[in-house]
């Protein structure tokens, strides 16, 4: 396998982007101007980006481990947990730390600022690694298997919605602009929009199988683009769907034929 090296890049006004690729499972930090290595952290195997939070306080999580540091290197704290984390960590507004940990059991893990464990839940399915979010109340939106889960900020789980449609194995999921509508990527179908308030699918779009979350436009419409089936499928498109699931329009495009 290959291990990962995460790149930190300072713009004008402080530490803004990152470029993440195959290396000695370091952390850098860099500076454009010279090239020069400002500072290196070393970590074991790393396969997620880093998350930057309010204060710009930099966490990554690697095999055994959710790490924070600070802009100039030095670490501010370890959490150590017998588990495999492959998923960039979630930091709410308050400054949790989320993340799901796993090894023979699945769990979502909340830490507090100060590393100290806040609460663990484990809801007995495995979590995706890209489907997690925070809604504007702090509550957390997690997709495990087929099902989607609403859990509080005390990790409580509030509400459920089992359904078959779902694509486990998507990259995200996205909120609508007003933070009530929650969108999930299917597999029979290309999008569910899921009402937080009433706690129900209240329409879908398509018949192929999306992996990525729809973008989201200030207006509430939806982009994204199904998978296609190489072998048979010479176009696919591009749609725009409206706030609710209708559709504004599509763009083709066409494959390129090889002989």
């Amino acid at each position: 396998y290959c291990l990962m090296c995460v790149f930190f890049f300072q713009a004008e006004d402080g530490i803004r982007d990152l470029v993440r690729s195959r290396g000695l499972g370091d952390v850098y930090k860099r500076q454009p101007q010279s090239g020069s290595i400002l500072w290196q952290f070393p970590s074991h195997y790393i396969q997620s980006a880093p998350t930057m939070g309010n204060d710009s306080t930099i966490y990554f999580a690697e095999t055994g481990g959710v790490h924070s540091i600070s802009t100039n290197g030095s670490i501010r704290w370890k959490y150590s947990i017998n588990a495999q984390i492959i998923m960039s960590p979630l930091i709410a507004k308050d400054g949790t730390i989320y993340f799901a940990s796993y090894s023979s059991n699945t769990f979502l893990v909340a830490l507090n600022s100060d590393s100290s464990l806040k609460w663990q839940v484990n809801l007995g399915k495995y979590i995706n690694e890209f489907m997690l979010n925070i809604d504007l109340d702090g509550q957390l939106f997690v997709v495990a298997e087929k099902s989607l889960y609403c859990i509080s900020p005390i990790g409580q789980v509030l509400w459920n919605i089992d359904d078959q449609r779902i694509n486990g194995g998507g990259n995200g999921i996205s909120f609508s602009p007003d933070g009530k509508t929650l969108f999930i990527p299917g597999n029979s179908v290309s999008v569910l929009a899921v009402d937080i308030n009433s706690k129900t699918i209240k329409w879908t779009f398509g018949d192929r199988t999306l992996s990525s979350p729809p973008s989201i436009d200030c207006q509430g419409n939806l982009f994204f683009v199904p998978l296609s089936n190489s072998d048979t499928d010479s176009v696919s498109y591009l749609y725009s769907v409206s706030s609710n699931g209708e559709l504004n329009w599509k763009y083709k495009f066409v494959y390129p034929l090889y002989t």
